[in-house]
């Protein structure tokens, strides 16, 4: 059986590393342009933060498990009878296909909001542009495609071989191990790294949070005590969190745990909660040299 693999080896983490700048241009966004808005007394400045938030998250959570795909991987792929040309544009960017999001259509790029970074990202690529004209120009390029919207990978082989992928003489060398290269979602934007490095510490010993520092955390609490956090951290901390930005500081940081804005949610008075929170908040008074 032939073996192939991508003439690129090194494309998959190329897209990652792509996919994780447009997440952290997207973040920018969601901090930076109501802010811009307030200063030109735009109306709505809430709902289009609110939005921005929703929109990044959805993104965020979309993308979370994307992940280089193995030689191995791409070898199995092509194996296959058929490929969706999501799998097929996957496969030749070096993405692993279990974790292709679920409303990515390479038929409906930009139709939906949890899919705009990898839109972006994808509609740039040679692989995407190039696969798009040869799906259009099936006859010519010798790409079969069934009604189901599958592609033949026989025709698909003979269209990709020294464009994106290439034969193995070495059976050896097309199954090596190599890692895979997970997505890291980004989240050090807005607080200073060293405060926001403590508050990751001290948050995950009082059992507040999961997560490592470079993913978004996880809230292990109700809503209204993140609520709670939010507005200890302006009141203690003003100018790294200052209280018109408190809200979407701190979730570009935490996995929002629910659907309503922050600023609409109650303080809690879950004493054992608010008292992790308030010991953290001390802590972190103490450790953090401003």
């Amino acid at each position: 059986m032939k073996k192939y693999k991508l003439i690129n080896e090194d494309r998959g983490a190329e897209i990652i590393y792509g996919l994780e700048d447009e997440l952290n241009s997207k973040l920018n966004d969601t901090i930076a342009i109501p802010a811009e808005a307030a200063d030109i007394s735009c109306t709505n400045i809430d709902e289009l933060e609110q939005q921005l938030i929703d929109e990044f998250e959805r993104n965020s959570k979309n993308l979370s498990n994307c992940c280089t795909q193995s030689p191995q991987q791409l070898n199995e792929c092509i194996n296959y009878d058929y490929l969706t040309p999501e799998e097929v544009i996957f496969c030749f960017l070096g993405l692993d296909i279990r974790y292709i999001p679920e409303n990515f259509s390479t038929e409906k790029m930009y139709s939906e909001v949890d899919c705009q970074v990898i839109d972006n990202i994808v509609d740039n690529t040679i692989e995407y542009k190039m696969l798009k004209r040869a799906i259009k120009l099936k006859e010519k390029t010798g790409i079969t495609i069934t009604p189901n919207r599958e592609i033949h990978t026989d025709g698909l082989i003979d269209w990709a071989i020294d464009k994106f992928i290439e034969e193995v003489a070495d059976t050896k060398s097309a199954v090596k191990n190599t890692s895979t290269k997970r997505l890291k979602i980004p989240n050090t934007k807005g607080y200073p790294k060293d405060f926001a490095k403590e508050l990751h510490k001290q948050l995950t010993k009082h059992g507040l949070i999961s997560g490592n520092f470079e993913e978004m955390w996880l809230w292990e609490k109700y809503q209204n005590s993140l609520s709670y956090l939010a507005d200890e951290l302006s009141n203690k901390f003003p100018d790294e969190c200052p209280a018109s930005r408190k809200e979407v500081y701190l979730l570009a940081y935490i996995t929002n745990p629910g659907k309503s804005k922050l600023s609409q949610v109650s303080a809690s008075h879950d004493g054992p909660a608010l008292r992790s929170i308030d010991s953290t908040i001390s802590t972190l008074k103490n450790n953090y040299i401003q």
